[in-house]
């Protein structure tokens, strides 16, 4: 889910839509282009790509290799979408 949340900030132009909080919660919409989001998401995905392959590279537990093998993967398509 976090991966997916960093992918959709790489990809939203705005955030126009506010999520509803029940009227407890204010919040202000952002103009994503014109803001740091993108690069903070960027180093965070690059961060935990890096992460992900050394720890796949480190473990000797299968699915735990496949699992990180492919969220590596996947972040990698979000970095490079072309």
């Amino acid at each position: 889910a976090y991966v997916d949340r960093l992918e959709y900030l790489m990809n939203a132009e705005n955030q126009r839509k506010l999520p509803d909080f029940g009227g407890y919660r204010k919040s202000t919409a952002v103009t994503t282009s014109q803001s740091d989001i993108r690069s903070i998401a960027r180093a965070e995905l690059t961060t935990l790509r890096s992460a992900a392959l050394n720890a796949a590279n480190r473990t000797s537990d299968k699915m735990s290799k496949y699992h990180l093998q492919d969220i590596a993967k996947r972040i990698e398509k979000i970095l490079d979408p072309s």
